[in-house]
């Protein structure tokens, strides 16, 4: 309802239906909480207190994984309760999932205008004891954006409550996971300090600091959750297949398709994805590297692996690309699985960033005959083929080259977008009007079977062209000047040789081949007359030329002089 805040939609329902019919609709969207990530090590610290709107049970069973006690208060009544004396205290201050008066408690789940105004005193008895809290302590507000208004609401009030207390009260530190510079900059004119991230990311900064204040305890079956390193900065695969819904339309506008994704069938199978399986599977390698071009389904492929063999009952995790691989803790893990007798792999996206680390926990794992531990890898051929690999590693790898789809891929994608009621909305008009053996035609032949270029001409979304873009952000500056110039001119319908590369760009002859190494898959050369030493240059597909064209050589002024040169 546009214009309605969230407490009145939920007061006009209530008023249409009945209180228990919206606790119950409430209930419905909160399933059983699972808690994975950096809010499993919250409880590893000693907190003055822990405040928290959210209403579902994420950090009371994040407690109960962690065997520490914990004080859920929900009233004023609950302040009254005797709990143990080194009881964790979590405040909520809209109320909890599990109890409403409409239950027979006396907590009530804040969701109408009325529920608020109801609470006002349990709110002003809460912010009293935030007050006495933060009586020489630090206050950090974790949220998702700046922009929202109860995030002012609330830092308004705690620097009223900072004012009164002159001088007695601690720092103020707000963590938002969208960044928004401008409005930093507003709260920190105020005196906040702001910095971004999620609470993963907080919980890494924690770890890093130093040690916890309670010692980790083994509690489950599960190596990464019981390591406070590990558990903050790892994906947990089968998590993610149950927790999170399919999204088609992000999947279909250039990002890697979701563990809920491949789980709910949104994607085609790539035969490679099985080659991978079986190899890991079977042990006849205890590494595997998917390698290739940007957009040709390396992401989406490893996804599919670990899926299935989620599925036989191995244990999958996903590395977070954006943290170090702690090479110490994977050992243990791996040590865990041995002890175990479980089977498990650890997928890494973007490896070269992180091959230091996979080089030190392949020499271990071997020297130690841990294979019970199987790490699978993905990265740009471009960006691995040339880093060094440690022995133990480069004798116990597999490398798959993904690049143009084969017949049976080509049958499966049409088939997946032209039968699933999900995707067939997103699909060109055009291309969904063609017969099945026309657009078999079109993706083979138009298309050259890449994988991009067919999704793209699926879709027909500019959002694919941001795959390609990061892929040139990747290269060095002197390979993205050389990627530029050959798209253009290509783009533009210049045969583009070798000689006129090196006219216009300064390299030196000596240097093409490891030019042309570091643009593997990027561009490619051919013969036009190797008696007179005349080699071709082009990228990989036409439609890829146009995109790098057009967004690295809009300059018309620009184009005019590169074509007079």
């Amino acid at each position: 309802m546009p214009g309605f805040s969230l407490p009145e939609v939920a007061e006009l329902a209530e008023l249409d239906k009945d209180r228990a019919a919206l606790i119950r609709f409430v209930r419905q969207r909160f399933p059983s909480p699972n808690p994975t990530g950096g809010i499993l090590n919250i409880p590893l610290y000693k907190w003055r207190g822990i405040y928290t709107t959210n209403y579902d049970e994420l950090l009371e069973r994040s407690y109960q994984i962690r065997a520490q006690p914990s004080h859920v208060i929900t009233t004023n009544y609950d302040f009254s309760k005797h709990e143990a004396p080194d009881a964790q205290p979590i405040y909520k201050i809209h109320g909890t999932i599990g109890q409403d008066f409409v239950d027979g408690h006396k907590s009530r789940m804040i969701l109408t205008q009325g529920d608020y105004d109801r609470a006002a005193e349990y709110r002003e008895y809460l912010f009293t004891r935030l007050a006495n809290d933060m009586a020489g302590g630090d206050l950090v507000i974790i949220g998702y954006s700046l922009s929202d208004p109860d995030v002012k609401a609330v830092v308004d009030r705690v620097l009223t409550i900072q004012a009164k207390m002159s001088g007695a009260g601690g720092a103020v530190y707000l963590v938002f996971y969208r960044r928004d510079d401008a409005r930093a900059r507003l709260f920190e004119s105020r005196g906040v300090r702001v910095a971004f991230g999620g609470i993963d990311e907080f919980s890494a900064a924690l770890t890093a600091r130093g040690p916890t204040a309670v010692m980790v305890k083994s509690s489950s079956d599960d190596p990464v959750q019981d390591s406070q390193t590990l558990s903050t900065i790892t994906i947990d695969v089968r998590h993610s297949m149950e927790a999170f819904p399919p999204n088609a339309v992000a999947m279909f506008n250039g990002w890697p398709a979701t563990y809920a994704d491949v789980a709910a069938d949104l994607t085609f199978t790539r035969t490679g994805a099985n080659t991978v399986a079986e190899t890991l599977a079977a042990g006849t390698k205890q590494f595997v590297a998917l390698i290739g071009a940007s957009g040709v389904g390396k992401t989406t492929a490893a996804r599919q692996v670990a899926v299935q063999l989620e599925r036989q009952g191995w244990r999958c995790w996903e590395h977070k690309t954006d943290f170090e691989i702690p090479s110490k803790e994977w050992i243990a893990a791996a040590q865990k699985l041995q002890t175990m007798d479980q089977h498990a792999v650890l997928y890494i996206d973007e490896a070269h960033l992180h091959l230091s680390s996979i080089n030190r926990i392949a020499e271990e794992l071997i020297a130690k005959n841990l294979s019970n531990l199987r790490v699978l890898a993905t990265s740009g051929r471009s960006q691995w083929q040339y880093r060094t690999k440690s022995p133990n590693l480069s004798k116990n790898i597999s490398e798959i080259v993904l690049s143009k789809l084969t017949s049976p891929e080509i049958d499966r994608l049409i088939l997946l977008v032209s039968s699933d009621n999900s995707i067939k909305p997103l699909v060109e008009g055009t291309f969904s009007g063609f017969s099945f053996q026309e657009k078999r035609r079109r993706l083979t032949d138009k298309c050259e079977a890449d994988a991009f270029v067919c999704l793209r001409n699926i879709f027909a979304q500019e959002k694919f062209d941001d795959i390609i873009l990061r892929e040139y952000a990747q290269l060095g500056t002197a390979d993205q000047e050389i990627y530029r110039l050959v798209a253009a001119m290509e783009h533009a319908g210049i045969r583009v040789h070798r000689q006129l590369v090196l006219r216009l760009t300064g390299i030196a002859p000596a240097m093409v081949a490891s030019a042309l190494g570091n643009l593997i898959d990027v561009i490619s050369e051919y013969d036009v007359s190797e008696r007179f030493g005349i080699y071709g240059w082009k990228v990989r597909h036409k439609v890829i030329a146009g995109i790098v064209a057009k967004y690295k050589f809009s300059d018309q002024a620009a184009m005019v002089e590169l074509l007079i040169a």
